[in-house]
């Protein structure tokens, strides 16, 4: 918040551990026949501590209260702080998770009819356990650390932070359970290359994800039977491309995909909700100049995902409140997602000397909950309206000390992104633009190795990267990385 870090020492980054081993074996069975397929073990694991904080400064009139307890400005032996923080969490959370996948794909090239084909088949099945175990920490706002909480931040300007580690005061189990996911699928791709220039994609697919879900912490009553959940579709690909010209193609493109929902989050009991879909539409066209060496598309697109879930608001657990109900199911998953935009983009190679490449796209974004009745306007949370690109290479002529001198730089441009919360009386919010300006030295010796230096935001910008619930995780300062290569 200005010069002032808002990141609690008592916090511990994210630290992981992997180990993975993988086989692949690729079989040439006939000059236009090929199998491949490869098997993978991942066993990862990662624990860390965060903070969350009730962001109580945002006073707001909610359910016909104003500054209500907890949220209200905090007063301690009759002394007002003003810039205090109320009701700090912690959240300590130790996930495990162990994999195993099988892919498979067969490729045959042939002729019918004029027509060429490229056949691609494709299995693939997976198996995956997840162990997951939550505790949470709080101020004294909330009773369940009141033998020892962390104290109030009476000024976030200057914050007083908590020593010593999380263990060290009253956490309590909030979470524990572990989850299977079993998924497999198959599917058939033909690229057909037809008279008249003329190349066309048909692709379809089947998948299926099994979840079982067992939840081991509970506060009331006896352990919940564990439960399951099941989602399966079709789903397919294809698109079009026609050569008008030598040097000029037009495309069109639509495709439909699904995942389900929430793959290793919690399954509610008796609940199956319909896994989410994706489409995805896109027309445009490429081009040509001086002989290949200067290329540029132009796309219009429209995308969205169905079946999105959010807040049934018939549920009501209050039972003072007159619209009291329970028995509908918490949640709806009517919502759906829509974006549309174009897309441009350029490439210039000239004698493997110089290249350049420009970027831009253009897309407006928007969520509807309960169609018909509520619509979210504007952008949709941490989705630009607008990003862009620009980027220039320059490989040296003669060479340098026998090998190949490359110099590039460029720009990045993103827009502002919306982190609206009405949940927090902020209808409307941003992160603001940022563009940033980078670069890179690499050289290429006469022998077997080469090294490649690259500077990161030469300006120093202080940007928001990722736009997230109330603001923003901040990019990376200055910095440059080396890269050594040897060739054996």
């Amino acid at each position: 918040l200005g010069e002032a870090s808002l990141i609690s020492p008592l916090t511990r980054p994210t630290d992981g551990e992997e180990f993975r081993v993988k086989f692949r074996h690729d079989w040439t069975i006939a000059d236009d026949i090929a199998f491949a397929h490869y098997a993978q073990f991942r066993s990862y694991a990662s624990d860390y501590v965060r903070t969350t904080g009730a962001f109580n400064y945002v006073y707001w009139n909610r359910s016909g209260s104003i500054n209500a307890v907890p949220r209200a400005p905090l007063v301690i032996d009759g002394v007002l702080h003003p810039y205090a923080l109320r009701r700090t969490e912690y959240r300590k959370l130790d996930f495990a998770e162990d994999s195993v996948q099988y892919f498979a794909e067969a490729k045959q090239r042939f002729e019918i009819a004029k027509t060429r084909h490229e056949l691609l088949a494709t299995a693939y099945v997976e198996w995956r356990d997840y162990e997951t175990k939550g505790w949470s920490l709080y101020d004294a706002d909330d009773t369940r650390s009141a033998a020892k909480p962390v104290p109030y931040i009476l000024d976030m300007r200057n914050p007083n932070w908590p020593t010593g580690r999380f263990e060290d005061y009253a956490f309590v189990p909030t979470s524990d359970y572990t989850k299977n996911v079993t998924a497999f699928g198959a599917g058939l791709q033909d690229v057909i290359t037809l008279p008249h220039d003329v190349t066309a994609r048909l692709a379809i697919g089947w998948n299926r994800i099994e979840q079982d879900y067992d939840n081991n912490f509970y506060s009331t009553g006896a352990d919940p039977i564990p439960v399951s959940s099941r989602d399966e579709g079709l789903l397919y690909n294809a698109g079009v491309s026609w050569r008008i010209r030598p040097d000029t193609a037009l495309f069109v493109a639509a495709a439909q995909g699904r995942t389900a929902l929430s793959v290793t989050g919690s399954v509610v009991l008796n609940n199956q909700p319909p896994d989410s879909e994706s489409e995805n539409y896109e027309v445009g066209v490429k081009q040509e100049f001086l002989g290949g060496k200067l290329a540029l598309s132009a796309a219009y697109f429209e995308t969205g995902r169905t079946n999105l879930r959010y807040a049934n608001p018939a549920y009501d657990t209050n039972p003072s409140s007159p619209t009291y109900n329970i028995s509908v199911d918490p949640y709806r998953y009517d919502g759906n997602e829509q974006t549309k935009g174009g897309e441009f983009d350029l490439n210039l190679n000239l004698a493997q000397r110089w290249l350049v490449n420009l970027n831009a796209t253009y897309q407006d974004a928007h969520t509807q909950q309960n169609p018909g009745q509520g619509v979210v306007t504007g952008l949709k949370k941490g989705v630009p309206r607008v990003f862009a690109s620009a980027w220039v290479q320059h490989t040296l002529e003669p060479k340098v000390f026998g090998g190949r001198l490359t110099l590039g730089g460029g720009v990045r441009h993103t827009g502002r992104r919306t982190v609206n919360a009405t949940s927090f009386g902020i209808a409307q919010a941003y992160v603001p633009r940022y563009t940033t300006i980078d670069a890179v030295v690499r050289y290429d010796s006469a022998s077997f190795w080469s090294v490649q230096v690259n500077a990161n935001n030469l300006a120093d910008e202080r940007y928001y990267e990722l736009a997230q619930f109330l603001g923003g995780r901040p990019g990376e300062p200055l910095n440059a990385t080396a890269t050594f290569t040897a060739r054996f």
